[in-house]
Protein backbone atom coordinates (compact mmCIF):
# COMPACT_ATOMS: atom_id res chain seq x y z
CA UNK A 1 0.00 0.00 0.00
CA UNK A 2 0.93 3.51 -0.70
CA UNK A 3 0.43 6.84 0.30
CA UNK A 4 1.52 10.16 -1.44
CA UNK A 5 1.92 12.90 0.41
CA UNK A 6 2.68 16.55 -0.39
CA UNK A 7 2.01 20.05 0.89
CA UNK A 8 0.97 23.11 -0.98
CA UNK A 9 0.89 26.88 -0.81
CA UNK A 10 -2.91 26.50 -1.41
CA UNK A 11 -3.61 24.14 1.42
CA UNK A 12 -1.82 25.72 3.81
CA UNK A 13 -3.99 29.30 3.22
CA UNK A 14 -7.22 27.10 3.17
CA UNK A 15 -6.48 25.38 6.67
CA UNK A 16 -5.75 28.87 7.98
CA UNK A 17 -8.91 30.16 7.25
CA UNK A 18 -10.47 27.12 8.39
CA UNK A 19 -8.61 28.10 11.89
CA UNK A 20 -10.44 31.67 12.08
CA UNK A 21 -13.66 30.54 9.82
CA UNK A 22 -15.79 28.12 12.67
CA UNK A 23 -18.87 27.41 9.88
CA UNK A 24 -16.59 26.29 7.50
CA UNK A 25 -16.30 22.65 8.51
CA UNK A 26 -20.34 22.69 8.46
CA UNK A 27 -19.98 23.21 4.27
CA UNK A 28 -18.33 19.99 4.57
CA UNK A 29 -18.69 18.04 7.27
CA UNK A 30 -21.80 17.12 8.99
CA UNK A 31 -20.63 16.55 12.94
CA UNK A 32 -16.64 18.08 12.86
CA UNK A 33 -16.29 20.60 15.83
CA UNK A 34 -12.66 20.58 15.99
CA UNK A 35 -10.34 18.67 13.56
CA UNK A 36 -10.99 15.93 11.38
CA UNK A 37 -11.99 17.60 8.61
CA UNK A 38 -11.40 16.40 4.98
CA UNK A 39 -11.72 18.05 1.26
CA UNK A 40 -11.93 14.83 -1.21
CA UNK A 41 -10.66 15.74 -4.56
CA UNK A 42 -11.90 12.21 -5.81
CA UNK A 43 -15.35 12.15 -6.23
CA UNK A 44 -16.24 9.43 -8.56
CA UNK A 45 -14.05 6.52 -10.22
CA UNK A 46 -14.65 4.66 -13.40
CA UNK A 47 -14.21 0.62 -13.14
CA UNK A 48 -14.79 -0.79 -16.12
CA UNK A 49 -15.64 -5.01 -15.87
CA UNK A 50 -12.51 -6.84 -16.55
CA UNK A 51 -10.28 -4.72 -16.04
CA UNK A 52 -7.62 -4.78 -13.15
CA UNK A 53 -5.82 -0.99 -12.67
CA UNK A 54 -4.54 0.62 -9.24
CA UNK A 55 -7.19 2.76 -8.10
CA UNK A 56 -6.05 6.25 -6.29
CA UNK A 57 -8.12 8.71 -3.93
CA UNK A 58 -6.81 11.89 -3.03
CA UNK A 59 -8.27 14.11 0.20
CA UNK A 60 -6.80 17.10 1.59
CA UNK A 61 -6.43 16.67 5.45
CA UNK A 62 -7.06 20.09 7.33
CA UNK A 63 -5.20 20.77 10.18
CA UNK A 64 -5.38 23.37 13.14
CA UNK A 65 -4.93 22.65 16.40
CA UNK A 66 -6.60 20.01 17.02
CA UNK A 67 -4.99 17.11 14.53
CA UNK A 68 -6.19 14.84 12.49
CA UNK A 69 -3.67 11.66 12.87
CA UNK A 70 -5.88 8.87 11.29
CA UNK A 71 -7.83 8.39 8.18
CA UNK A 72 -10.24 5.05 7.82
CA UNK A 73 -11.71 4.68 4.75
CA UNK A 74 -14.59 2.27 4.57
CA UNK A 75 -16.43 0.69 1.55
CA UNK A 76 -20.03 -0.40 0.75
CA UNK A 77 -21.67 -1.99 -2.27
CA UNK A 78 -24.49 -0.77 -3.67
CA UNK A 79 -26.68 -1.96 -6.13
CA UNK A 80 -30.72 -2.52 -7.33
CA UNK A 81 -30.96 -5.01 -4.40
CA UNK A 82 -29.74 -2.64 -1.69
CA UNK A 83 -26.47 -0.88 -0.06
CA UNK A 84 -24.77 -3.21 2.37
CA UNK A 85 -22.95 -2.36 5.63
CA UNK A 86 -20.04 -0.34 5.98
CA UNK A 87 -16.88 -2.09 6.21
CA UNK A 88 -13.07 -1.37 6.74
CA UNK A 89 -11.05 -1.60 3.53
CA UNK A 90 -8.29 1.25 4.18
CA UNK A 91 -6.93 3.20 7.33
CA UNK A 92 -3.78 5.84 6.61
CA UNK A 93 -1.91 7.13 9.54
CA UNK A 94 -0.89 11.33 9.55
CA UNK A 95 2.34 10.68 10.45
CA UNK A 96 3.22 14.70 8.47
CA UNK A 97 0.57 16.85 10.53
CA UNK A 98 1.25 20.03 8.70
CA UNK A 99 -1.12 22.43 8.14
CA UNK A 100 -2.96 21.19 5.23
CA UNK A 101 -1.40 18.12 2.94
CA UNK A 102 -3.00 16.05 0.46
CA UNK A 103 -2.97 12.34 0.69
CA UNK A 104 -3.14 10.17 -2.18
CA UNK A 105 -4.72 6.51 -1.42
CA UNK A 106 -3.78 3.63 -3.87
CA UNK A 107 -6.31 0.39 -3.76
CA UNK A 108 -7.42 -2.30 -6.27
CA UNK A 109 -10.38 -4.18 -7.08
CA UNK A 110 -9.49 -6.49 -5.06
CA UNK A 111 -9.27 -4.51 -1.87
CA UNK A 112 -12.99 -3.30 -2.91
CA UNK A 113 -14.22 -6.69 -3.34
CA UNK A 114 -12.75 -8.53 -0.49
CA UNK A 115 -15.57 -10.02 2.13
CA UNK A 116 -18.55 -7.57 0.76
CA UNK A 117 -21.68 -9.82 0.92
CA UNK A 118 -23.88 -10.87 -2.20
CA UNK A 119 -21.14 -9.67 -4.30
CA UNK A 120 -20.60 -11.55 -7.72
CA UNK A 121 -17.72 -13.87 -7.85
CA UNK A 122 -16.88 -12.51 -10.97
CA UNK A 123 -17.04 -8.95 -11.92
CA UNK A 124 -18.31 -9.61 -15.20
CA UNK A 125 -21.79 -10.35 -13.39
CA UNK A 126 -21.31 -6.48 -11.99
CA UNK A 127 -23.83 -4.34 -14.29
CA UNK A 128 -23.22 -0.64 -15.28
CA UNK A 129 -24.97 1.40 -11.98
CA UNK A 130 -23.43 -0.64 -9.86
CA UNK A 131 -21.32 1.05 -7.20
CA UNK A 132 -19.16 0.99 -4.41
CA UNK A 133 -19.14 3.54 -1.75
CA UNK A 134 -15.95 4.76 -0.46
CA UNK A 135 -16.59 7.08 2.89
CA UNK A 136 -13.88 9.09 5.28
CA UNK A 137 -14.17 8.43 9.01
CA UNK A 138 -11.31 10.56 10.65
CA UNK A 139 -9.89 10.31 14.09
CA UNK A 140 -7.97 13.44 16.06
CA UNK A 141 -5.60 13.75 18.43
CA UNK A 142 -8.07 14.05 21.22
CA UNK A 143 -9.08 10.93 20.62
CA UNK A 144 -12.50 11.56 18.83
CA UNK A 145 -13.31 10.15 15.62
CA UNK A 146 -15.63 12.05 12.58
CA UNK A 147 -17.47 10.33 9.90
CA UNK A 148 -16.61 13.05 6.83
CA UNK A 149 -20.00 14.00 4.59
CA UNK A 150 -18.26 14.09 1.10
CA UNK A 151 -17.63 10.56 -0.42
CA UNK A 152 -16.13 8.49 -3.48
CA UNK A 153 -18.56 6.16 -5.86
CA UNK A 154 -16.41 3.26 -7.69
CA UNK A 155 -19.09 2.63 -10.59
CA UNK A 156 -19.37 -0.06 -12.52
CA UNK A 157 -19.11 2.06 -15.66
CA UNK A 158 -18.97 2.25 -19.45
CA UNK A 159 -15.73 2.79 -20.49
CA UNK A 160 -16.58 6.44 -21.24
CA UNK A 161 -17.71 7.14 -17.87
CA UNK A 162 -14.79 9.31 -16.01
CA UNK A 163 -13.70 13.14 -15.28
CA UNK A 164 -13.02 14.81 -18.88
CA UNK A 165 -10.97 17.94 -19.94
CA UNK A 166 -13.34 20.65 -22.47
CA UNK A 167 -10.83 20.66 -25.37
CA UNK A 168 -13.70 22.88 -27.58
CA UNK A 169 -16.76 24.70 -26.85
CA UNK A 170 -18.99 27.46 -28.76
CA UNK A 171 -22.01 29.37 -26.67
CA UNK A 172 -24.50 31.32 -28.71
CA UNK A 173 -26.82 33.74 -27.26
CA UNK A 174 -30.10 34.65 -29.12
CA UNK A 175 -28.09 34.38 -32.45
CA UNK A 176 -24.96 36.01 -30.75
CA UNK A 177 -21.80 34.39 -29.91
CA UNK A 178 -21.69 35.07 -25.69
CA UNK A 179 -18.46 36.01 -23.65
CA UNK A 180 -18.80 32.64 -22.42
CA UNK A 181 -18.18 30.66 -25.37
CA UNK A 182 -14.91 29.18 -23.92
CA UNK A 183 -14.98 26.96 -20.79
CA UNK A 184 -12.31 24.95 -22.40
CA UNK A 185 -9.79 23.30 -19.49
CA UNK A 186 -12.47 23.03 -17.23
CA UNK A 187 -13.40 19.56 -16.21
CA UNK A 188 -16.20 17.94 -16.35
CA UNK A 189 -17.45 14.64 -14.60
CA UNK A 190 -19.48 11.73 -16.90
CA UNK A 191 -21.29 9.35 -14.72
CA UNK A 192 -22.95 5.72 -16.15
CA UNK A 193 -26.48 5.13 -15.62
CA UNK A 194 -26.99 2.35 -17.09
CA UNK A 195 -25.79 -0.10 -19.58
CA UNK A 196 -26.81 2.71 -22.69
CA UNK A 197 -26.78 6.18 -20.93
CA UNK A 198 -24.40 8.70 -19.46
CA UNK A 199 -24.63 11.57 -17.36
CA UNK A 200 -22.86 14.89 -18.17
CA UNK A 201 -22.53 16.77 -15.01
CA UNK A 202 -22.36 20.48 -15.99
CA UNK A 203 -23.95 23.12 -19.02
CA UNK A 204 -21.81 25.07 -21.21
CA UNK A 205 -19.60 27.01 -18.80
CA UNK A 206 -21.83 26.05 -15.84
CA UNK A 207 -21.71 23.75 -12.60
CA UNK A 208 -24.59 22.90 -10.82
CA UNK A 209 -23.53 24.94 -8.16
CA UNK A 210 -23.75 27.99 -10.27
CA UNK A 211 -27.80 27.32 -10.75
CA UNK A 212 -29.39 25.76 -7.34
CA UNK A 213 -32.33 24.21 -8.12
CA UNK A 214 -31.62 23.98 -11.94
CA UNK A 215 -31.16 20.73 -13.75
CA UNK A 216 -27.24 21.61 -14.90
CA UNK A 217 -26.63 17.98 -16.33
CA UNK A 218 -27.16 16.39 -19.65
CA UNK A 219 -28.58 12.63 -20.10
CA UNK A 220 -26.11 11.15 -22.68
CA UNK A 221 -27.64 7.97 -24.55
CA UNK A 222 -25.76 5.71 -27.03
CA UNK A 223 -26.90 2.13 -27.76
CA UNK A 224 -23.43 1.25 -30.06
CA UNK A 225 -20.85 3.50 -27.66
CA UNK A 226 -20.99 5.94 -31.25
CA UNK A 227 -23.99 7.65 -31.84
CA UNK A 228 -25.40 9.68 -28.87
CA UNK A 229 -28.70 10.75 -28.49
CA UNK A 230 -29.25 13.91 -26.03
CA UNK A 231 -31.86 13.19 -23.82
CA UNK A 232 -34.74 15.63 -23.31
CA UNK A 233 -36.13 14.10 -20.13
CA UNK A 234 -34.45 11.75 -17.30
CA UNK A 235 -36.96 10.93 -14.32
CA UNK A 236 -39.89 12.74 -15.56
CA UNK A 237 -37.77 16.22 -15.28
CA UNK A 238 -36.63 18.16 -18.18
CA UNK A 239 -33.21 18.28 -19.22
CA UNK A 240 -33.49 22.51 -19.84
CA UNK A 241 -30.48 23.90 -17.86
CA UNK A 242 -31.41 26.99 -16.63
CA UNK A 243 -33.62 27.84 -19.50
CA UNK A 244 -37.69 26.94 -19.95
CA UNK A 245 -37.34 23.92 -22.57
CA UNK A 246 -34.55 21.56 -24.01
CA UNK A 247 -34.15 21.61 -27.54
CA UNK A 248 -31.68 18.70 -29.51
CA UNK A 249 -30.44 18.03 -32.67
CA UNK A 250 -32.46 15.10 -33.23
CA UNK A 251 -35.29 16.91 -32.38
CA UNK A 252 -34.75 20.56 -32.87
CA UNK A 253 -31.97 20.88 -35.84
CA UNK A 254 -33.17 24.01 -36.91
CA UNK A 255 -32.74 25.96 -33.73
CA UNK A 256 -29.15 25.13 -34.10
CA UNK A 257 -27.96 27.86 -36.31
CA UNK A 258 -24.70 28.56 -35.14
CA UNK A 259 -23.68 25.02 -33.46
CA UNK A 260 -23.20 22.20 -35.46
CA UNK A 261 -25.55 18.94 -35.84
CA UNK A 262 -23.55 17.76 -38.47
CA UNK A 263 -20.87 15.46 -36.80
CA UNK A 264 -21.85 16.11 -33.27
CA UNK A 265 -22.98 13.76 -30.87
CA UNK A 266 -20.70 11.15 -30.60
CA UNK A 267 -18.84 9.28 -29.03
CA UNK A 268 -15.03 8.02 -29.95
CA UNK A 269 -13.45 5.06 -28.67
CA UNK A 270 -9.61 5.54 -28.27
CA UNK A 271 -6.79 2.64 -27.73
CA UNK A 272 -4.84 4.93 -25.24
CA UNK A 273 -8.06 5.94 -22.67
CA UNK A 274 -8.65 9.23 -24.09
CA UNK A 275 -12.27 8.62 -25.47
CA UNK A 276 -14.08 12.00 -26.50
CA UNK A 277 -17.46 12.79 -26.82
CA UNK A 278 -18.42 15.65 -28.76
CA UNK A 279 -22.38 16.85 -28.66
CA UNK A 280 -24.60 20.00 -29.37
CA UNK A 281 -27.40 21.03 -26.81
CA UNK A 282 -29.59 24.14 -25.99
CA UNK A 283 -32.00 25.01 -24.46
CA UNK A 284 -34.85 27.89 -24.97
CA UNK A 285 -36.24 30.62 -23.35
CA UNK A 286 -39.99 31.91 -23.61
CA UNK A 287 -40.34 35.17 -25.30
CA UNK A 288 -36.85 35.35 -25.85
CA UNK A 289 -35.09 33.03 -28.12
CA UNK A 290 -32.07 30.07 -28.59
CA UNK A 291 -29.16 29.08 -26.32
CA UNK A 292 -26.85 26.71 -28.34
CA UNK A 293 -23.66 24.82 -27.00
CA UNK A 294 -21.45 22.71 -28.51
CA UNK A 295 -18.49 21.08 -26.50
CA UNK A 296 -15.77 18.41 -27.05
CA UNK A 297 -14.64 16.51 -24.13
CA UNK A 298 -11.63 14.08 -23.48
CA UNK A 299 -11.44 11.95 -20.35
CA UNK A 300 -8.51 12.29 -18.61
CA UNK A 301 -5.90 9.05 -18.06
CA UNK A 302 -3.66 9.29 -15.41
Amino acid sequence: MKHIISISALAVLMALLFSCDQEQDDLVTADVATGGLLEVMTPVISHVKGERPTYSVEYLVYQGEVKTTKVDIYKQFSNAEGVTDKQLMKSVNIDNQSMGQIITTEFTYDDLAADVPGLPANDADLVVGDKFILSYKTTTSEGNSHWNVPTTEVGVSSPFAGIYQVIASDYWRIGVQSGGADWTDQTRVVKSVDPTTLQHVGWGPWVPEQWPGDPIYLYLQSEDESNITVLKEWDGEALRGPGDIPITCAEDASAFTNVPCDGSNVMVFKEDGKHTITITYGYEVTGSGYREFYEVLEKIVE
